[in-house]
């Protein structure tokens, strides 16, 4: 895994973040440049910060996960679209066609997955995608499982234009979303 001051000598003027194992973020000077994180070691029971090559070093679950909620998302439904589509061409370039969404705390359900159902009505949908979803809010679990098992659940349905297209682009056959 590279060092801080390689990140930033490989790329001095673009922010870096490396992620290892949900358990380490690494951040390069113009990352931490970018992000509002301290600049200075903190230390508590959920983690460390730690200024390291003038970038920053991230421990601990609980840190790494607060790390992610600082950093910028896409704005424009757009730029979703397409750095999702370039995901998964780059995990075809390697010969994957399926994969598992393990889930992930901090993700907003059925939100966070409004690009993927619209990419999912394409018939060139690369990929299938098994998910395990986390309830979104303490105490919501059972009722979101009942919704689920019944059919009922909230299920990101591709957004139609008005002239009842699905949008981005027209209505064609995909691989499908496969719900674990």
């Amino acid at each position: 895994m590279p060092t801080v001051a390689e990140l930033t000598e490989a790329a001095p003027k673009v922010p870096v973040l490396e992620l290892y194992a949900y358990s380490q973020v690494m951040v390069n000077r113009a990352g931490l440049a970018h992000l509002s994180l301290p600049a200075v070691r903190v230390s508590t029971d959920a983690g460390a910060y730690e200024l390291a090559d003038d970038g920053l070093i991230v421990r601990g679950n609980s840190a790494v996960y607060a790390t992610f909620s600082e950093l910028p998302g896409l704005a424009s439904v757009d730029d979703r679209v397409n750095s999702t589509q370039h995901f998964f061409r780059e995990l075809n370039r390697f010969g994957l066609t399926s994969i598992v969404d393990a889930g992930a705390s901090g993700i907003a359900y059925p939100d966070d997955y409004q690009v993927v159902a619209d990419l999912a009505a394409w018939r060139e949908f690369p990929v299938r995608i098994a998910s395990f979803l986390f309830a979104p809010n303490p105490g919501t679990e059972l009722k979101i499982m009942g919704a689920m098992d019944s059919g009922r659940a909230a299920v990101p349905q591709p957004r139609r234009s008005p002239a009842g297209r699905v949008c981005p682009g027209r209505r064609r056959r995909s691989a499908g979303l496969v719900r674990a």
